[in-house]
């Protein structure tokens, strides 16, 4: 089975050249939340669930939060936490996330 295709990811991360080892098929956004508009560098949460497949594991279920800082007009500084579980085997694998756009 060609999973790739199947699922279309929004989001994959990958080793090799051409296999990703996650896959995202679809997401909603669970809640967001202002924290901080007062300080020169405003702060949002954003929370979410997605169903994803792993390389390997098949499908899951990613839970997280990231919270957004605006440094710049044009750079966002972002940092996350989260849970990705497996309903076939009960696993649980905890991630921490960080990124510069």
């Amino acid at each position: 089975m060609n999973w790739i295709n199947s699922v279309q990811p929004s989001f994959s991360v990958a080793f090799g050249i051409t296999t990703p080892i996650y896959g995202s098929a679809n997401g909603t956004i669970t809640n967001t939340r202002i924290i901080d508009v007062t300080t020169p560098r405003p702060k949002t949460e954003v929370s979410s669930i997605e169903d994803a497949i792993i390389y390997f594991v098949w499908n899951v279920s990613n839970t997280g939060t990231y919270v957004e800082t605006i440094e710049s007009l044009n750079v966002t500084r972002g940092n996350g936490h989260g849970i990705i579980t497996s309903s076939k085997s009960n696993n649980k694998v905890a991630w921490n996330a960080y990124d510069m756009v």
